[in-house]
């Protein structure tokens, strides 16, 4: 078995938050909540860095609606958390 040291430092480390960032938005340029995060980027990616370093981040709320595409489907969406 392969033992990699410090995983989860270089996961967690703001250049990798700022890559995750940089895919995550694709697409989503227009949703209220990226535009809100995107606003106050820098410091809302040493908030969570923080909070991920630390081990103290807590996954924000979903919201809840239904989609017919022809089947109702309910989607749990999560949202770009606050800071």
């Amino acid at each position: 078995m392969k033992v990699i040291n410090n995983i989860y430092g270089r996961i967690v480390s703001l250049e990798n938050l700022v890559m995750a960032w940089d895919e995550f938005k694709v697409g989503k340029t227009q949703k209220e909540d990226v535009t809100e995060f995107e606003f106050f980027l820098e410091q809302n990616l040493f908030a969570l860095h923080e909070e991920l370093k630390t081990k103290k981040y807590r996954h924000g709320l979903y919201t809840s609606f239904y989609i017919r595409d022809p089947k109702v489907r309910h989607i749990h969406k999560a949202t770009v958390k606050e800071f």
